[in-house]
């Protein structure tokens, strides 16, 4: 199954023990923005920089076709009111608008987490004890609602 791991990007040493597990399972994560430490320098600082729009542009686009390139989105919450640009959210909804299932790791934070295709559990270990290695695929957990997308 492939995987696109979705948090804020101070968070990346943790998904990148999280893609560990996931590929030792035999799984793919298509997450490529955690191969890439220096996006961590491009901070709200850079905004106006002419670099800043050009790396934007980059990681836009990598991150949507990443996503899309996914089976299912995990997204990694926080609880409110901590600092973050909110990309994590747009990729939630990439998955959302595509018809994928979404996974929550953590505390709700907006309303399309209350979304019928989203299934919240507090931590990752939750998450991964749902996968179903006989298989290799899938989940033992049912999605709460399928969505026919045209």
């Amino acid at each position: 199954m492939k995987f696109y791991l979705a948090s804020r990007y101070s968070r990346i040493d943790e998904m990148n023990e999280h893609r560990k597990v996931l590929e030792a399972a035999g799984n793919v994560v298509t997450s490529r923005w955690l191969e890439r430490p220096e996006w961590g320098r491009m901070d709200d600082e850079h905004v106006g920089d002419p670099l800043w729009s050009t790396w934007g542009v980059a990681v836009s686009i990598e991150d949507f076709d990443d996503v899309a390139r996914a089976d299912m989105l995990i997204q990694f919450s926080d609880e409110p009111r901590t600092p973050t640009r909110g990309g994590k959210h747009v990729e939630l909804g990439i998955a959302l608008g595509l018809g994928m299932t979404v996974a929550v790791i953590g505390p709700k934070e907006n309303v399309f987490h209350f979304h019928p295709r989203v299934t919240i559990f507090p931590r990752f270990s939750d998450f991964f004890a749902t996968f179903s290695p006989v298989t290799g695929r899938g989940f033992l957990f049912e999605p709460k609602f399928l969505v026919e997308t045209r």
